[in-house]
């Protein structure tokens, strides 16, 4: 049976969760996967620097593909990379969707178009269950991105913690933010060779969101 994959890969916790069950359960990550904005070489959704994939990369020691895309050509991109790596003998890619059933869809489509079969490690469970286990495997993110129609600035930065997830449930939040509450860095945890070293800059608002720059202080 072929256990090697790559990660559709964020950078946020459910993508690293997803990564991290996959590996538990004896898949072979050969590569983490994401899409950047070439307009300005930061990630679609979570805004993290190619700069931060970078050292992400070789804190987990695994290689990382950087698909340029503009918001017209993402999924004929994305399509043609993952054919591409199909000819080094990989047909798995996994993606950290839990329960958003158009996300899903998307998913299956691009890989049944790319010759590949799609994995959901983390496909309808429990949305606090997930964050919760994300935070007790050991694994720390900052809160990167919020909603600002639904969180105050003040969460830019926090560490995802138990007790963080406690609050958000208190103030009606879903602490998984599959709605675009929030977005994460993950900068270390237990598939991490060693953390990412960071520091926290300046935020950044726009539109309805805001977004704290977290720079790369080295590997």
């Amino acid at each position: 049976m072929n256990k090697k994959f790559v990660m559709s890969y964020s950078g946020g916790k459910d993508s690293t969760l997803a990564l991290y069950r996959m590996i538990k359960d004896g898949y072979i990550p050969k590569y983490i996967i994401t899409t950047i904005n070439e307009e300005d070489e930061h990630s679609w959704f979570h805004g993290i620097s190619l700069e931060l994939f970078r050292a992400l990369s070789k804190c987990l020691d695994i290689p990382h593909i950087a698909i340029n895309t503009t918001h017209y050509t993402y999924r004929v991109n994305f399509i043609e990379e993952l054919k591409k790596v199909k000819e080094e003998g990989i047909n798995i890619c996994a993606f950290g969707d839990i329960d958003i059933q158009m996300h899903r869809n998307w998913a299956e489509n691009l890989c049944k178009e790319s010759g590949f079969e799609s994995k959901f490690p983390l496909w309808h469970q429990s949305r606090i269950s997930l964050a919760r286990e994300f935070v007790n495997a050991g694994f720390k993110a900052k809160i990167k991105i919020i909603d600002t129609s639904k969180l105050d600035k003040k969460y830019l930065g926090l560490d995802f913690t138990n007790e963080l997830i406690d609050e958000f449930i208190s103030i009606g939040i879903d602490p998984a933010g599959e709605s675009g509450e929030f977005h994460t860095f993950v900068y270390d945890g237990p598939i991490f060779k060693k953390p990412v070293n960071i520091e926290l800059s300046e935020v950044h608002d726009f539109e309805n969101h805001s977004s704290i720059n977290i720079i790369c202080k080295g590997v």
